[in-house]
Parts: structure tokens; sequence; C-alpha cells
């Protein structure tokens, strides 16, 4: 009998669009992604799924995806697949002025963009978090219910490249 349901691995390989296809997602990765869904596949590996199919949009952007603590006073990563380690080093963000790109993007209610965490007064509290994974430039998207409730923030990074720190783009 065939599985009904693939490893969350295989649904990904099948699903990756390639690099320059129209589109965020092909139609077969958005069908893969239900596939977990409807499987009751936990909440934090459908979304390292998502983070890895926006991963594979742009040569050397990571994606790392936020989501509100009880209280909705604090973020914490819940996926970054192509950063070992960084949910469980990188701690939480506050909701809030100062609170890197994610933090800050939720508590404006729109996109942050930072293209230098070492000079931006936003990552004041934060950057030497993101220092050892070389990580610079930072910009990301606050994500919210219809009723205006914060279900957490994506966030796009990039390292550095020669010296230049990467700005976002229509595409990215």
């Amino acid at each position: 009998m065939e599985r009904a349901i693939q490893s969350s691995a295989e649904v990904l390989l099948l699903g990756v669009p390639a690099k320059g296809e129209s589109g965020l997602f092909s139609t077969e990765s958005v069908l893969n992604l239900q596939k977990l869904i409807f499987a009751g596949s936990p909440l934090s590996e459908v979304l390292t799924n998502i983070a890895q199919l926006v991963e594979s949009q742009a040569e050397g952007m990571f994606c790392t995806i936020w989501l509100p603590d009880e209280d909705g006073k604090e973020l914490y990563c819940v996926a970054a697949p192509s950063l070992p380690g960084f949910s469980a080093q990188v701690g939480t963000m506050a909701v809030g002025p100062k609170g890197g790109s994610c933090g800050t993007a939720v508590y404006r209610r729109e996109p942050v963009y930072v293209t230098d965490i070492l000079s931006d007064p936003v990552w004041e509290n934060y950057r030497d978090r993101m220092l050892p994974y070389g990580i610079r430039s930072v910009w990301s998207r606050p994500l919210f219910t219809s009723e205006g409730k914060a279900l957490g923030s994506a966030r796009f990074l990039s390292i550095i490249v020669n010296n230049v720190a990467r700005v976002p783009t229509t595409s990215s």
C-alpha cells in the first residue's frame, strides 16, 4: 500500500520550483504543503517547509519564521531551516520599537527593511545575536489575522558578501 503522505523532506524536494521559475510557490509545492497540513503535521514542520520554499527563490537568502508568545509581547523563532542551531541560540525578541526587524514590524504593523543591523537602531538590543551567523541585512513582514491579531513575522536574512549588504528587491 502506498503511503498517504511523504516525509517532509520528500515533500519539500518534490515541491521546490526551479530558480527563476515565476511565482513564489509552484502548484505542486502548495499541494504538498496542504498534504502536510491535512496529515496533521506539527506547525513547526509546516512552517519550516514554507521557509525552505522561500529560501529556494534567491541565492544567499535565508528565511526564518517567528511566532508570538501567549501574551504577544515577544516573538520566538519557530523555523530557520538553513541556520543550524539558530532557533535555540537567538532567543526571543520583544514586540516594540527596538525589537529587531520582526518585533518592530509587528509593533509598527508594517514591513521593516534594515540593510545593516550594525548601524540601525532597531537592532541595538539584538545585533550581537545575528553576527555569529554572518547576518547583516534583515527585512521582515508582519502577519496578521483578518481581525488584526498578530500571527507572527517572516524574516528574510542575508549575509554580507564582498563587504556589500544586500537590500530587498521587488522579487524579494
